[in-house]
C-alpha cells in the first residue's frame, strides 16, 4: 500500500482520492501497522516475499484478469488489496471500498479510451 502512495497520478491515488481517502491518512495508518523491526535493525539485502505479499501478488494478477485487461496497474493493486483485507484492513477502516474502486476505475478508463477514439 505504501508503494502505491508514492504514484499520486496513478490511477489508484486517483481511486483513492475519489473516496476522499489521503495520502497522509493511508500512509499514517499503514505505517502504525507494520511489525516492529528486528533485533538487527538492518534489513537485508533481498527480503523475502511473506506469504500476504505473494498472495497480494497472486490477487494483483487475478483482479487484472478479472476486468480484461491485459496489463498489471496500480488500480488492480489497490483493488487485490481490498480484496485480501476482506473487509477488515487499514483500507476499509479508512472507509475505501473495492465497488467503489472498480465502479471509479471502469468510468476512468472508459473515459481514457474515449478520448483516444476522439483524436
Amino acid at each position: 500500500m505504501l508503494g502505491l502512495l508514492t504514484e499520486p497520478d496513478a490511477l489508484a491515488a486517483k481511486a483513492l482520492a475519489d473516496q476522499r481517502v489521503t495520502g497522509e491518512t493511508l500512509r499514517t495508518a499503514a505505517t502504525a501497522a507494520l511489525p516492529e523491526d528486528g533485533e538487527s535493525g538492518t534489513a537485508p539485502d533481498l527480503p523475502p516475499f511473506s506469504a500476504e505479499a505473494k498472495k497480494a501478488l497472486e490477487l494483483t494478477y487475478r483482479e487484472a484478469l478479472r476486468l480484461g485487461h491485459n496489463y498489471i496497474g496500480t488500480e488492480h493493486v489497490l483493488l487485490a488489496l481490498l480484496e485480501h483485507e476482506d473487509d477488515d484492513g487499514v483500507l476499509t477502516a479508512a472507509g475505501v471500498t473495492k465497488a467503489r474502486v472498480e465502479t471509479f476505475v471502469n468510468a476512468a478508463l472508459a473515459e481514457l479510451v474515449a478520448r483516444r477514439s476522439d483524436s
